[in-house]
């Protein structure tokens, strides 16, 4: 069992951060897998009987329990941070936790207010299953780099289902409730829509769409940036792990004027990137864009009902705002041409005037 009852009532007696610092001790003899910070205290156990009987043990201690499919959230009298119970492992940590992440804990009064704080949910359950774990080796990696390991894990966990899913495409229409599954769609349509042998992601995080490339255009020069340094060393770092030396990364932010200035490239691609910027910012960001495309620019947002700021996006796309971004393009930017297609949301592409017709 995690604790006993009359340990945990001992527990609830002391002042709140010695209460976390001891509980925390408590649970690592009993092989939780715990990793904290300022805002929250991730703890994990592969047994769910477990998860439970801590909760259950909490809330005899007056802490508040709410349950989601996923996720256990305790809260205490005691003021301290919050405890996000889970039952997640090495092995299950990808791209599809972030939805997870936002659906059941998204909507809890409190607990998740900006994308930093979900971005820092996001890393510590990830963290938890990596760092938090005494069967996890971290041995001979860096202090300073010890933040890449939990990334090596997610990074290769979600390749290998993209990998998987781009070979099979599901058929059920539930999948489409995954979000690798909707980005192995959106990146078998990029695939089939690349002109030329040089490419260019903007916007790129962790490298997903770079590694597909690589693993699909093994002759091609590959190119992903972004403008957080953070998440291109993290990138970095994931590439190396994974031995996708083909590609290289850089920090861009594509709102500089100098943006393309620093090269151009047969197909230029932002996956899920123009939501993230005000309306004001689109128009400067997808001129860059298009001036570093020699012949194509490929651009795929969302369509969404309602933004979504946990997500950090900061407009709503629908099919006629990306049309008429295409056709500002044509007249504003002497682009040849552009449509429109159905992607898991909107896929715009755009040719410049020296590309060949499409095919």
């Amino acid at each position: 069992m995690p604790t006993t009852d009359s340990s945990m009532a001992e527990l609830m007696m002391t002042n709140g951060n010695d209460r976390v610092h001891r509980l925390v001790q408590k649970l690592r003899r009993r092989k939780f897998m715990i990793y904290g910070t300022d805002r929250f205290v991730v703890i994990g156990h592969r047994r769910r009987d477990r998860i439970e009987a801590l909760a259950r043990r909490l809330a005899e201690g007056g802490a508040t329990v709410e349950h989601t499919p996923s996720f256990t959230v305790c809260r205490t009298p005691w003021g301290a941070r919050p405890l996000i119970l889970h039952t997640y492992d090495a092995a299950s940590i990808d791209e599809d936790l972030p939805p997870v992440i936002k659906t059941e804990l998204g909507e809890l009064e409190g607990l998740i207010e900006s994308p930093q704080a979900f971005g820092d949910l996001l890393f510590s359950i990830i963290a938890s299953v990596t760092l938090g774990s005494d069967d996890i080796d971290c041995s001979g990696v860096a202090r300073e780099r010890l933040g890449f390991v939990p990334w090596r894990y997610y990074g290769r966990n979600t390749m290998a289902r993209l990998r998987r899913l781009l070979e099979h495409p599901p058929i059920d229409e539930e999948a489409h409730r995954s979000h690798i599954v909707q980005f192995a769609a959106i990146y078998g349509w990029v695939l089939d829509n690349l002109r030329g042998a040089s490419y260019l992601d903007v916007g790129t995080s962790l490298g997903f769409l770079p590694f597909v490339l690589s693993e699909q255009r093994p002759w091609a020069e590959i190119v992903g940036c972004d403008n957080r340094p953070e998440v291109i060393d993290c990138a970095r770092d994931v590439a190396k792990e994974l031995g996708y030396d083909q590609v290289r990364f850089s920090v861009r932010d594509v709102r500089d004027p100098e943006f393309c200035l620093r090269g151009r490239f047969d197909t230029v691609i932002a996956v899920h990137l123009l939501e993230h910027m005000t309306v004001e910012e689109t128009r400067t960001a997808t001129a860059n864009l298009l001036g570093a495309a020699r012949k194509r620019l490929i651009l795929v947002v969302p369509y969404e009902k309602e933004l979504q700021p946990l997500y950090g996006h900061q407009q709503v796309f629908t099919g006629e705002r990306l049309e008429a971004l295409g056709g500002w393009c044509v007249d504003h930017l002497r682009a040849a041409g552009f449509w429109i297609e159905e992607v898991q949301g909107g896929g715009l592409v755009i040719e410049q005037p020296n590309a060949l017709a499409r095919s």
